[in-house]
């Protein structure tokens, strides 16, 4: 599924880079992102307004 959507953003939509982001310690969502070559951006909190909390998250970018 994540290839697929790269394919899009990438050939049809012509976008530069894409991004992604996984809560901290969730490893099987950074395997993903790994395996489809992306890489760390930045660490970040941000609201979850499902859980009504701060989470810590990793964004991770790609480029074509």
């Amino acid at each position: 599924a994540v290839g697929g959507i790269l394919k899009l953003g990438f050939d049809k939509l012509k976008l530069n880079n894409i991004f992604a982001a996984y809560k901290i310690g969730n490893e099987a969502s950074k395997n993903v992102l790994k395996k489809c070559g992306f890489h760390f951006f930045r660490e970040f909190q941000e609201f979850d307004t499902v859980i009504k909390k701060e989470v810590h998250l990793i964004e991770m970018v790609v480029k074509p």
